[in-house]
């Protein structure tokens, strides 16, 4: 079991690292490239929806 002061020392991590990356629409980005959920093409990953092989136009 975690006690208060601990809980708070994570809380203050999660606002600090939320922060940073949502400081700017490019951070949010590169923060979504790192965890695997968008592709640097911006495209998402087959994990989270996007297709395994690229936009597939007209389908």
């Amino acid at each position: 079991m975690l006690d208060d002061e601990t809980r708070e020392e994570i809380r203050r991590l999660l606002r600090e690292h939320t922060a940073r990356n949502t400081a700017s629409r490019k951070a949010a980005r590169d923060a979504l490239v790192r965890r695997g959920i968008y592709t640097a093409d911006g495209r998402l990953t087959p994990e989270y929806g996007g297709d395994a092989q690229g936009d597939r136009e007209g389908q």
